[in-house]
């Protein structure tokens, strides 16, 4: 896969994507700080699928209608889970299915569906 991981991906993320063979730039390594706007069309430009835990994305494409990038996965965790286990909940997410693009994606985890 070729992917974005937001900035605020949990490096681990990213670290075990990259493991597994899946191409992900890191906008925390690459361009930190920049809007979202920015991170989409950069997305779009290099056919990558965006990952993000920022609900702003689905604002900028629903509401102000932009176009997409090559796809947005979108994930909804509850508030305190643990870093390691959103890292791996993430990655394992992504890893199951191999094609992500051209959808706006919402992937949510409720605190009652964590195993403890």
């Amino acid at each position: 896969m070729r992917l974005v991981a937001d900035e605020n991906m949990p490096a681990a993320t990213v670290a075990i994507l990259r493991d597994a063979g899946h191409d992900v730039v890191f906008i925390t390594e690459d361009t930190p700080g920049k809007a979202d706007a920015y991170i989409m069309a950069q997305a779009a430009t290099n056919d990558r699928v965006l990952v993000t835990l920022d609900k702003d994305f689905g604002s900028l494409i629903h509401r102000e209608r932009r176009r997409s990038p090559a796809g947005i996965v979108f994930f909804r965790l509850f508030h305190d889970m643990p870093s390691h286990a959103q890292a791996r909940f993430i990655a394992h997410s992504l890893m199951a299915q191999d094609d992500w693009s051209g959808w706006f994606w919402t992937i949510t985890i409720r605190r009652s569906q964590f195993p403890e």
